[in-house]
């Protein structure tokens, strides 16, 4: 059963007494180190023009921060050889040098994407080329300086000829004796919904294809696939690290492509998810009605077999069958009655088990049946909310110019879903409502990526925690604050990335001008500085401090660690040393 979850903010975190960020003069060094090759980028194809895909593209970054060893970076070249650089013993970076080299990929059917490359442990490296090539590779041990050539352990299309994709998120488990690899990877393909009058031309849709690949004992790879879809773009995916439940946040509802969409043949679908009859059905505090049309010109209520348990319900007639499922809740079995009305429809009433709630579906999975709303019910929800409205018309002019357009939250909603592995089901929500999606950071490589969500004018970081495997509890919680990011953040129009280390000791901004913005709290003052209106001496402040890069070359890609933060162009990698 589909759970709700919340998320809790923990109020130690906020500072409601925090007066912003002061502009600071202090320089910031910078090092360069020239890229002769030049990164390799790859533009939509003619047949890529969809939002989804400019999204997908624009906002790839093309350099990958190994958490497992803050100090290096990767990025692929145009000569298509992952390249590796790292923070030397000087502070500054040291000469890229050559790591592996990919093949030239084949030509791909539905579009190409970047190249990307996603660590899935400390000794191991999941690549895509961005046409459909996935790449396992044992890196060796890459905490030292030392360059150990990559070795491909798998290599192979899991998705078939053809499909291209970029890699999400990746991790490497242990099943017994053999070495299981969990992976999801991102790409877009044309919407199955049909053209509607508005709608003349099909939209697109994002898949993200859940890959499982396991190493048996023969030396073989076995590979196991299942997909999610749903029509708008993903702002998180994430895997948890022992692989068995995916994380996914976005504005658009994602549904498992593994179980049975429903249809209009006879016979109930996968697990009786899915109905081969339209039905309706209307709830009250304390039971349930549900009406199924009958063919025929006179339905005889012989003809009509209910079968109802606690929490599961089947009904046919004449032998066929009509409905099959899981209810959301339980019933009092005894007390199910039914009877056909003069329109030659089934009418099935359940009594509730338990009184006085509201069923957010009546056959969990089953997306065919239509709720009639109670209108009793409907005239007492709005009789408990009439004194939040009043019958005279205020002016809100004064509120509403107090705003900014920065401050204007987005309109649509996201949510946060959690499905499990084998059946791609969702078994958690967690409704985001319409805060605005700043970030996300890899604060421990043995956990659950970090995301930033805008709360009020601060910028909120949660992680969700591993799921209880006994009680089916699971936990997002509030880990930081960058303070007043939220606002920043949405005054920054140019923004390309936006990033914080695992310590979370600032947050930076760069944006496609080539200038980098760093937002620190809690700096040191040397000087007698007081607050202006209380007095108080301060001992600390919050700053933020401006880097150009002068360069006219595109940002591709930016990362962080605890001191430092790179930031890769077309013919270049930047090392800024922003914590002493």
């Amino acid at each position: 059963m589909q759970k709700l979850n919340e998320l809790r903010l923990d109020r130690n975190l906020l500072d409601k007494d925090f007066e912003g960020y002061k502009l600071s003069l202090s320089p910031i060094p910078v090092y360069k180190e020239d890229i002769t090759e030049g990164v390799e980028v790859v533009e939509p194809s003619e047949d890529q023009y969809s939002f989804l895909h400019q999204r997908l593209f624009s906002l790839h970054n093309h350099l990958t921060i190994d958490p497992w060893n803050l100090s290096a970076v990767y990025f692929l070249d145009v000569a298509r050889k992952v390249r590796r650089s790292w923070i030397g013993q000087s502070g500054r970076l040291d000469k890229t040098v050559e790591v592996m080299e990919m093949p030239v990929p084949a030509s791909s059917n539905s579009g190409k994407y970047n190249a990307s490359i996603c660590f899935s442990s400390p000794n191991t490296c999941v690549l895509s080329d961005g046409a459909g090539t996935l790449f396992l590779v044992d890196t060796s041990d890459r905490s030292s300086g030392d360059v150990v050539p990559w070795k491909v352990l798998y290599q192979g299309q899991p998705l078939g000829d053809g499909t291209g994709f970029s890699v999400s998120d990746s991790r490497i488990s242990s099943d017994h004796l053999t070495k299981v690899l969990s992976c999801v990877v991102e790409f877009i393909v044309p919407s199955t919904e049909a053209p509607t009058p508005n709608k003349k031309t099909p939209g697109y849709e994002t898949t993200l294809s859940w890959i499982v690949i396991s190493e048996e004992i023969n030396g073989e790879w076995n590979v196991q696939t299942e997909a999610i879809k749903g029509a708008g773009p993903v702002d998180y995916v994430a895997l948890e690290p022992n692989g068995d439940g995916l994380y996914v946040i976005s504005e658009a509802t994602f549904r498992s492509l593994t179980s049975a969409e429903p249809s209009k043949t006879n016979g109930a679908g996968i697990n009786g998810n899915s109905t081969a009859y339209d039905f309706e059905w209307l709830q009250t505090f304390d039971d349930i009605t549900v009406w199924i049309k009958l063919e025929g010109p006179e339905p005889k209520i012989s003809g009509v077999a209910v079968v109802c348990e606690q929490n599961e319900l089947s009904l046919s007639y004449e032998g066929e069958l009509l409905l099959k499922g899981k209810l959301h809740g339980t019933v009092d079995p005894p007390l199910t009655v039914w009877n056909i009305t003069s329109q030659n429809k089934l009418e099935v009433t359940l009594q509730k088990l338990l009184g006085g709630t509201m069923w957010p579906s009546f056959i969990d999975g089953n997306k065919v049946g239509k709720e009639i709303l109670d209108p009793s019910i409907v005239e007492r929800v709005n009789d408990q909310l009439a004194h939040l409205t009043s019958d005279k018309e205020e002016d809100a002019g004064t509120v509403l110019n107090a705003l900014e357009e920065c401050d204007v939250c987005e309109g649509d909603s996201r949510t946060l879903f959690r499905f499990e592995k084998g059946n791609a089901l969702c078994t958690n929500k967690v409704h985001l409502g319409s805060q605005q999606w700043l970030l996300s950071t890899n604060v421990d490589p043995n956990k659950v990526p970090a995301f930033c969500m805008r709360n009020d004018v601060d910028g909120c970081i949660w992680m969700p925690g591993q799921p209880n495997t006994i009680t089916g509890e699971w936990n997002v919680d509030h880990i930081g604050t960058l303070l007043a990011f939220g606002y920043v953040q949405a005054s920054k129009t140019n923004r390309k990335f936006s990033f914080t280390p695992p310590d979370l000791s600032f947050v930076s901004i760069v944006d496609v001008s080539g200038h980098v913005i760093v937002y620190r709290k809690g700096v040191s003052v040397n000087t007698s500085l007081r607050n202006r209106r209380t007095g108080r001496q301060l001992k600390e402040i919050a700053v933020q401090q401006l880097v150009n890069l002068h360069t006219n070359s595109a940002i591709l890609g930016a990362a962080a660690n605890d001191q430092y933060v790179f930031i890769l162009c077309k013919d270049a990698l930047y090392l800024l040393h922003v914590v002493e």
